[in-house]
């Protein structure tokens, strides 16, 4: 049986800034004055394109009796145990909070 390592919440931290750029996007294309300007919209977009950049880190991990699995959510690899030196725990920023 396989068991979740990874936050059961991954998908929305990798997925939801990619959105939430495309949305504003579409805002700044549409109307950049009504987000407070271009300079306010270029360092609002410049911000979720560095979230979506570090979200785009994030693995699912599952342990399934002696293999490990690892997904980034578009193609899975298993690595045995046996070949797995350390293991370390990081956030989204990249350290442990």
């Amino acid at each position: 049986m396989k068991r979740r390592l990874s936050s059961i919440i991954n998908p929305f931290y990798k997925f939801a800034p990619l959105a939430m750029l495309g949305y504003w996007l579409f805002v700044v294309t549409d109307d950049y004055r009504a987000v407070g300007g271009l300079p306010m919209a270029v360092i609002f977009l410049l911000l979720l394109g560095i979230l979506a950049k570090l979200a785009s880190r994030l693995k699912k991990v599952y342990l399934a009796e002696d293999t490990l699995y690892v997904s980034n959510y578009l193609r899975q690899i298993r690595i045995p145990l046996s070949e797995v030196a350390s293991v370390e725990v990081s956030s989204i920023g990249g350290s442990y909070l």
